[in-house]
């Protein structure tokens, strides 16, 4: 009886580490598999390529360090190409999909996913290609195919409670930067603004990269401006930006948009006589929209539509960026004691 019992104990411990190194081995097998979804140096990638099943694509290039391009037309946006590169480097394994479930998943990925092809130096041929699909009931986890495997897998990244995919978008408008002005105060020179509704604010500011900037308001030169105030006003155009793409409007509303006065009007002209051109003009709002009060409310309080790149792209400003810029001319004059 002792010596049974003692074989059994033996059969169960055999057994046991069996069945510890079968799922080791296996998980290791799976852990190196998993692995490859991940791309450790980044700072190596040179190119993105990303293309969705709505048929839009997107080629991002790297220019230099912190220097993208978009389809070799658009400066691409610093934090979108920022947190892919980071979702690239840290993308990890929550769990494989399980056997019952793998037929349903790629089923929905061969129709909702978006391809990813990841290059690195001066090789043609794609470092790292794999699908990223939808998220998880629980939107703690992202679907996941590299090329070649039959094997979905759940990403994520630790740490990180939420869905990868709307990361790798392949819409070209929106890897666009929303940059409309970016001008040192060497490069500028000359801006004017134009306000349809109140002229008597508009001016023009010529000669501005000489250091001696001539202020003209109706026409008229303004002897003796504060120039120290002209330049900190000029300094604003270092950094400007839109808010978002409107180019989905309907060109008939866009042209009932258009058509009407603008706002203002700022125009910029550089060194090389290039013109950066941007008209803005009342948003209207949806039909029915009341105030705090009840009262109708037929345009945008908060934002502006607005033609820039020369009248290329409809977008959409705030007011809150573009009032410090559409100041009267007054504004430059010297205070009297």
């Amino acid at each position: 009886m002792k010596k049974n019992k003692i074989a059994f104990f033996v059969v169960v411990i055999l057994t046991s580490i069996a069945l510890y190194l079968h799922f080791n081995n296996s998980s290791s097998t799976l852990k190196e598999e998993l692995r490859n979804f991940a791309v450790e140096d980044t700072a190596a990638i040179t190119k993105i390529f990303l293309a969705d099943k709505n048929g839009n694509q997107v080629l991002l290039e790297k220019l230099k360090p912190g220097h993208w391009r978009a389809n070799n037309k658009y400066d691409a946006r610093n934090d979108a190409i920022e947190n892919l590169l980071l979702t690239i480097k840290q993308l990890d394994v929550k769990e494989p999909v399980g056997k019952l479930g793998i037929e349903n998943v790629i089923k929905l990925m061969s129709s909702n996913s978006t391809k990813v092809e990841i290059y690195q130096g001066d090789d043609d041929k794609p470092a790292k290609v794999y699908y990223v699909g939808h998220a998880t009931q629980d939107n703690f986890g992202t679907f996941m195919l590299l090329e070649n495997s039959s094997v979905p897998f759940v990403m994520h990244i630790k740490g990180f409670f939420g869905y990868l995919n709307t990361r790798y978008f392949a819409e070209e408008d929106k890897w666009r930067a929303s940059e409309i002005f970016n001008y040192q105060l060497s490069q500028m020179q000359s801006l004017e603004i134009t306000h349809s509704e109140n002229p008597d604010k508009s001016f023009l500011i010529s000669n501005i990269n000489s250091g001696n900037p001539i202020l003209k308001a109706g026409g008229k030169i303004v002897t003796d401006p504060d120039t120290a105030q002209v330049y900190s006003y000029l300094s604003l155009y270092n950094k400007v930006n839109f808010e978002e793409f409107a180019n989905e409007v309907k060109k008939e509303m866009r042209d009932s948009i258009t058509q009407g006065n603008s706002l203002f009007t700022i125009t910029i002209t550089d060194v090389l006589g290039k013109k950066n051109v941007v008209k803005a003009y009342r948003k209207p709002t949806k039909s029915g929209t009341t105030d705090m009060e009840g009262k109708t409310v037929y345009h945008d309080l908060d934002r502006m539509n607005a033609l820039i790149n020369n009248g290329k792209d409809f977008v959409i400003i705030q007011y809150f960026v573009f009032d410090p810029l559409t100041i009267s001319y007054k504004s430059f004059l010297k205070k009297q004691d």
